[in-house]
């Protein structure tokens, strides 16, 4: 595909092109005319329109067409798009409604018209959307009122809606933006193939999206971590939790919030929760230079502020900027005794803009420092305008990321509009400035992760091992545990030592060949939860196994009388602490892919719901991140006299997992509760497979 096309056309036909005033057809058209791009109006029912003449098909223009746009009803959309194809035009953006977000018929037409578009190559923004601007060739190629002023910022939106409140924003952010796309539908084009365009755009420098859902994780992940220009998200829609249907634990707790937060860390891109806190983003990384943000500091005219900001800078994860006595002395010297010389830097209420001059200066000079938020708050003797100035031959001279608070608004108002016009990042409040330049140090951190790959090798005997398991049950979902136990260990995935046993005197020579106590479980393709209907008997002695044998035989058969029984299983028994017990899984997002889910397990596992997500194909620095976020990851590193676990060991099970979904995408749960974490080595006490 082709998006060169879709951003900067020389020749563009309008497909819909109207007169009547108001309408889409006719705003389009007369966006475009400003241009000076050259447009051919196509509309069956017009000779002229807008003074030029009118085509009745796109197949009349006789000349090379770069795009057509198309603002037609819905059923007239799948003729549009053939005729389209019988040219040599091979990029459109579809404005029109009526698609996938209807339902029913409208879904069909989508699903038809995606297929038109992917046979023929033809690149498609849309359908269902407000189309796409190109600020800085004065394209308007949407239905916006107007252009955003030029800048470095490229927005990408699922809702044309959040574009046209984001433009009518951006002049008085002093926001500029180098693209503008409204993705509608997402039949085509989604975030992905734009990601991957704008990272090579001159003009962009910063990439935000909203989105409302995405697709294939894998190649969004793979794409963002490539890209070399920060990436800010907002998804809405995460409190949807119960959308996803489930069959075990794994799955429950697989909701969208959870995935999708996992999805952003590990792609690497900047997660914020509200519109608001998407264009304070948008300030802080558009207009300071993105350097390696560790230690701030802080200089404000008020105590407050100060020390809201303060405890918003530990609260971001940043650092306080530590002053050298030589600081605190240069300090000393342009400040009141009253004042305070270290971090925040408080030059009082009846600061002069004098004041704020030297103590900027003698900060931003300061190696300590890699970073500085100013607050300003207007007393009778604040000099805000000049404080303005000030602020702004700083940024000027200085390589160091600079943000603003000036609170209040009847005094400060037409300082910040200068300060934002003079590409300032000026935030309202002190706690919101802070966590603005803290994304400067998000995106950092993501773009120095080390990817390192340790992937298990599987013999071509035991992947037709693994699929002829898959494959026996005749297309029944759920895989009994002593079949998903053949599968494990192909992927030398640590599962307890078992048999099936068909009969008592087979679980009573199984048990005595184990050499320990023992745990049976009925199996049976009919049953899922086998605790449920009393089918699980466990720590059991040689003597106790006939006796037991026996009486899950009765509860099945009491609880679940239509089963069909199996057998058996007859596992060793695994002695261990409460602590000791975890969770591992994996869920298929139907739209996202696969996730791997650990955490803490046993009868906790949906109690405190201790647990963390990351998507196939994992490494190691994910699994660091995935083990270093659990509220539990002491039980593991040891803590209180507990020793500290086998991680070694554990990373390789989670990796050997993900090669088995990686091999075989078919399986759309896993669910391993308890697995067991000891000093040395990991046991699977249980393990549940399902595929599609």
């Amino acid at each position: 595909m082709s998006l060169k096309q879709i951003f900067e056309p020389e020749s563009i036909a309008v497909i819909g092109a109207s007169d009547e005033a108001f309408s889409v057809g006719n705003t389009i058209f007369q966006n475009l005319k400003k241009s000076g791009v050259k447009l051919y109006p196509v509309n069956p029912k017009h000779e002229t329109i807008g003074g030029q003449k009118s085509y009745k098909s796109i197949l009349e223009i006789t000349e090379p067409v770069d795009l057509a746009i198309i603002i037609v009803p819905a059923k007239f959309c799948i003729t549009v798009i053939n005729e389209i194809t019988q040219t040599k035009c091979r990029a459109v953006i579809l404005i029109s409604a009526g698609f996938k977000e209807i339902g029913g018929e409208g879904l069909s037409m989508e699903h038809e018209l995606k297929n038109i578009c992917l046979d023929s190559n033809m690149t498609l923004i849309g359908p269902n959307c407000l189309g796409v601007l190109n600020p800085i060739l004065d394209f308007n190629m949407s239905f916006a009122a107007s252009i955003p002023p030029k800048g470095n910022i490229a927005l990408v939106s699922q809702s044309g809606a959040i574009c046209t409140a984001i433009i009518d924003s951006a002049q008085h952010l002093g926001l500029g933006f180098s693209k503008f796309i409204s993705t509608g539908n997402k039949a085509i084009v989604d975030e992905t193939e734009l990601i991957e365009y704008l990272n090579e755009d001159q003009d962009t420098k910063v990439i935000a999206i909203y989105c409302e859902n995405l697709v294939n994780a894998t190649k969004f992940i793979e794409v963002c971590q490539k890209s070399t220009k920060p990436i800010i998200v907002l998804k809405s829609g995460k409190s949807m939790a119960g959308a996803l249907s489930a069959s075990s634990h794994t799955g429950a707790l697989a909701s969208d919030a959870n995935l999708y937060e996992a999805l952003f860390r590990q792609a690497g891109v900047i997660e914020v929760d509200s519109i608001q806190e998407m264009l304070e983003t948008m300030q802080v990384l558009s207009h300071n230079l993105l350097v390696n943000l560790k230690n701030i500091a802080i200089i404000t005219n008020a105590g407050g502020p100060g020390v809201l900001a303060t405890d918003a800078v530990s609260n971001c994860g940043l650092g306080l900027a530590h002053f050298s006595e030589p600081t605190v002395n240069e300090l000393q010297k342009v400040l009141p005794p009253t004042a305070n010389f270290h971090n925040p830097i408080d030059l009082i209420g009846d600061a002069t803009s004098q004041r704020y001059r030297e103590s900027i200066g003698i900060i931003m000079n300061n190696t300590e420092v890699d970073g500085v938020v100013i607050l300003l708050t207007p007393q009778s003797m604040t000099d805000v305008e000049n404080v303005g100035q000030i602020i702004l031959d700083a940024k000027q001279k200085y390589q160091k990321p600079i943000v603003v608070s000036m609170m209040g608004f009847d005094k400060t108002n037409s300082t910040v509009n200068y300060l934002r016009q003079n590409s300032v990042a000026v935030i309202d409040f002190p706690e919101s400035a802070v966590r603005a330049l803290s994304k400067v140090k998000n995106y950092e951190i993501n773009k120095t992760t080390v990817h390192k790959q340790n992937f298990i090798k599987v013999s071509s005997e035991k992947l037709e091992i693994v699929k002829l398991v898959l494959d026996s049950g005749n297309g029944r979902k759920y895989i009994p545990e002593n079949e998903a136990k053949r599968i494990l260990e192909c992927y030398e995935l640590p599962i307890v030592h078992s048999y099936l046993a068909k009969t008592v005197k087979e679980a009573v020579d199984y048990a005595e060949k184990l050499n320990s106590n023992v745990v049976l479980k009925v199996i049976s393709h009919d049953i899922f939860h086998k605790t449920d209907i009393g089918g699980v008997m466990i720590n059991l002695g040689l003597s106790e196994v006939e006796y037991s044998y026996n009486l899950i035989l009765d509860n099945v058969k009491k609880n679940a009388p239509l089963a069909k029984i199996d057998g058996i299983l007859v596992s060793e028994y695994v002695d261990f602490k409460t602590q000791n017990q975890f969770v591992l899984g994996v869920k298929k997002d139907p739209n996202l892919g696969h996730a791997i889910m650990f955490g803490l397990g046993g009868i906790f596992v949906e109690v405190f719901k201790d647990t963390t997500f990351g998507f196939v194909p994992i490494e190691d620095p994910e699994i660091d991140r995935m083990l270093e976020e659990l509220k539990s990851k002491q039980f593991l590193f040891g803590v209180r006299g507990l020793p500290p676990l086998d991680i070694p060991s554990l990373k390789k099970t989670i990796l050997n997992l993900a090669r088995l979904i990686t091999d075989f995408p078919n399986i759309t749960e896993i669910d391993m509760n308890p697995i067991v974490v000891l000093e040395k080595g990991v046991k699977i006490l249980d393990v549940k497979i399902i595929v599609e």
